[in-house]
């Protein structure tokens, strides 16, 4: 068994929900002691108080690196045989393998790679672990109070297929409705005013400017604008109007539809006595296919592969966000997969072992543009 593949099932084993917080002390030990034997390694925690801690693994003290690799350590729950990771020919199941351990074991690999043949290029790399849940970011608290940078930020949460870059994502926007009325007895439904009722209306008119997706009815692109309902929610006993219910709602936006645009429409489909609060807001994201580190980790990937790159639109979220929204270029590529969040979640072996030649050869061309 390769070193990759085995670090990876250790780090499969341990059942990292972000609200399983000796697991996650377990898996930042695991990190720590994997570069125990490795000279010129800074491994540092940083806890935060409203958020779970950050790890960051760096071939260098300073804050200042040329490449930054960010993902995220924690998973979504599973059942138990979930964390007992099996091989399939060359699939590598169970949760953890698609999203995202596998990629993550990639890059401390490439990085001990880094460290032992004397590159010049600095490598920090940032893991989260609470990236699976809304109201919680390790991350963004992390990049708000410790002043880290780099010329590129490769994001490896996007697995899917390694032919493939991702050049543009979504705009997130969690949103928590609250409807107020008043209670009356459920057979004289006219003497209160019922929340739930005031809430799917406002659904329902918030539904009229978004399709309802599903497996039968998808769209032609999926670079289209979302939303579905996560989490509804009122009421105390079924012959009482409820005075409150509440609602969290998922929304995911395209160029097409700018932020601002979309809270005019919901203000105007809000029905009396309900209000809206935004949880958590991201950012849409265009890669800039001319910089120069975008274009050399392509080329990289290129040649690799030896198959040009195919690139494609993100539906989902993920903490490269963050780096974006300050000006730095990012890179959305991973090794294959399929299944996250699923009982059938697994990762491609042979994409592991081309990620990790495709950063450890992006990091060499980076130390030979420096004079190397």
């Amino acid at each position: 068994m390769s070193k990759l593949l085995d670090l990876t099932q250790q780090l499969m084993q341990l059942k990292t929900t972000a609200d399983n917080l000796s697991e996650i002390e377990k898996i930042i030990n695991l990190c720590q002691n994997y570069f125990s034997d490795t000279e010129n390694i800074y491994v540092n925690t940083y806890p935060f108080e409203n958020a779970n801690p950050v790890l960051v693994i760096s071939n260098t003290p300073k804050k200042e690196v040329d490449v930054i690799v960010v993902g995220h350590l924690d998973v979504v729950p599973a059942e138990e045989n979930q964390f007992i990771p099996k091989i399939e020919g060359n699939r590598l199941i169970g949760r953890g393998s698609c999203d995202m351990k596998s990629w993550a074991a990639v890059s401390m690999t490439a990085l001990e790679k880094a460290v032992k043949e004397k590159l010049n290029c600095s490598v920090a790399l940032i893991f989260a672990t609470d990236e699976e849940v809304a109201k919680k970011n390790g991350i963004e608290q992390f990049i708000a109070t410790v002043p880290y940078t780099a010329k590129v930020v490769l994001d490896i949460d996007v697995a899917d297929d390694i032919n493939k870059v991702i050049s543009k994502a979504k705009c997130p926007l969690f949103i928590e409705l609250t409807s107020s009325g008043k209670a009356a007895h459920g057979a004289m439904p006219w003497e209160g005013k019922d929340a739930i009722e005031q809430l799917m209306q406002t659904i329902a008119d918030l539904r009229k400017h978004f399709p309802y997706y599903n497996e039968d009815n998808q769209p032609q692109t999926n670079w289209v604008n979302t939303m579905h309902v996560g989490k509804i929610e009122g009421g105390n006993v079924v012959n009482m109007v409820a005075p409150v219910a509440k609602a969290l709602i998922d929304v995911r936006l395209t160029d097409s539809l700018p932020v601002s645009d979309f809270i005019n429409i919901l203000k105007h489909c809000l029905h009396e006595g309900v209000s809206y609060v935004i949880q958590n807001q991201g950012t849409l994201i265009n890669i800039d296919t001319d910089n120069e580190f975008i274009k050399t980790y392509l080329d990289t990937a290129t040649q690799i592969l030896q198959k040009p790159i195919q690139f494609i639109s993100e539906n989902g979220a993920t903490d490269s966000r963050f780096f974006y929204q300050k000006g730095i270029p990012v890179i959305m590529h991973s090794g294959s997969g399929q299944g996250m969040h699923s009982l059938n979640e697994w990762g491609d072996i042979n994409s592991m072992n081309q990620l990790m030649e495709i950063q450890i050869e992006f990091f060499r061309k980076i130390a030979q543009g420096k004079g190397e």
